[in-house]
């Protein structure tokens, strides 16, 4: 099976532009039921520059104690995105995304962003890759927490 048939495609995603406030990114995340949303270029949608998620929200604004109402999204998104091909088979990107420790792929074709993958996604499909998938991240997980003892 390829990613292309179990993503969760642009059309459904929830998207903010690098000058959305901060605010509205969360109200969105919270509207949407969702911690990550992808960042397009204002005048390009289908291009992705970045990912805004929950935690950049709480850590880079909320515990810096930023003024809300004037921040934008461009100044505490996450900029290093990884990314997959539609065309990839799911268990590749299963593996993927124990390698990368991430629960999530953004998926784009010719540069442009057509949807995400979600470890969700996966589990829903085959349990076993996204049992997989999980052990991965959670294995770098615990080595991460172990070593901040």
């Amino acid at each position: 099976m390829k990613v292309r048939d179990v993503m969760t495609d642009r059309e459904k995603l929830a998207c903010v532009t690098t000058v959305s406030f901060l605010r509205d990114a969360a109200r969105l995340m919270k509207e949407a039921d969702t911690g990550i949303i992808p960042v397009v270029d204002d005048q390009n949608k289908d291009k992705i520059l970045g990912l805004i998620t929950d935690r950049d929200i709480a850590i880079r604004a909320v515990a810096a104690d930023v003024d809300l109402k004037n921040a934008k999204v461009q100044d505490y998104m996450s900029k290093d995105l990884d990314c997959v091909s539609p065309d990839l088979d799911t268990n590749q990107a299963a593996k993927e995304m124990a390698n990368r420790q991430i629960k999530r792929l953004c998926v784009v074709d010719n540069g442009k962003l057509v949807g995400m993958l979600a470890l969700g996604d996966l589990a829903e499909i085959a349990p076993d890759q996204g049992e997989k998938a999980l052990e991965g991240i959670s294995k770098g997980a615990k080595a991460e927490h172990k070593g901040n003892q």
